[in-house]
């Protein structure tokens, strides 16, 4: 079974709104509810279903649009009985979309554009590196939305299949590369930026890229590596004729 893509659509729109009626007792429970409700309102047994709909139920934002094309499915089937099912996908559906989004998309996000700033820095800059980065944060995000409620929704059940498809498991690897890449980049420009000398320059600016891109890809913290990197450019700087 396939989603109208008008449906898909609207779904997709309204899990924007997911969290605004996040809550202790059912956490995302009420968003799910509201992002279904046009559809259950025509329901013959609303009521089983806006329970059904409405019950604890807690994942990553984004991730959480496969829980909700799979919760579509189920409830359309005549399923109401879904806390156990439902419970099951609160950990690989959170753990996954933090992994992805909140460990490694957002901070090279923030990496790239403190790193355009570096180099442009502009008021020019920073307008137009605003508006890029909201567009190249969110734009892989809503399609990410549009594909999970379809994807779950063809799954139902077995919607956390669709976590075995090799793009999670590649992902994180080329995600963790490139941002690992360009902290290092970051730390090494704002070190060379801070001396006269264009050999001293070039020699911190090494230092700082080695050491954090090292730390990164040993995921040893930013916190602890940062510290260490500003020391060891310090070093070069006293040792350098």
């Amino acid at each position: 079974m396939v989603l109208s893509e008008r449906e898909t659509c609207r779904l997709t729109r309204r899990l924007l709104l997911l969290q605004v009626l996040l809550n202790y007792r059912s956490m995302q429970g009420e968003g799910y509810l509201y992002a279904l409700w046009p559809w259950l309102r025509r329901s013959e047994s609303r009521a089983l279903h806006v329970q059904a709909a409405a019950g604890f139920l807690n994942a990553h934002p984004v991730m959480a649009s496969l829980a909700l094309g799979a919760l579509r499915r189920r409830i359309e089937n005549g399923d109401t009985e879904l806390t156990s099912w439902k419970d099951s996908l609160c950990g690989p559906l959170g753990m996954v979309g933090d992994a992805l989004i909140w460990d490694l998309w957002k901070p090279l996000i923030f990496a790239l554009g403190a790193l355009v700033l570096l180099l442009a820095p502009s008021p020019a800059a920073w307008v137009i590196l605003a508006a890029a980065c909201v567009l190249v944060y969110n734009a892989p995000l809503a399609w990410a939305r549009h594909w999970g409620v379809r994807e779950g929704y063809r799954l139902g059940t077995a919607v956390l299949s669709a976590l075995n498809r090799p793009l999670f498991s590649a992902l994180p690897k080329h995600l963790g590369r490139v941002g690992a890449v360009a902290a290092g980049l970051l730390v090494g420009i704002s070190l060379m930026a801070g001396s006269r000398m264009q050999l001293m320059g070039a020699a911190q600016f090494i230092v700082g890229f080695g050491l954090t891109w090292f730390a990164l890809r040993r995921r040893i913290p930013l916190l602890y590596i940062l510290p260490v990197a500003m020391a060891a450019a310090l070093a070069v700087s006293l040792v350098s004729p």
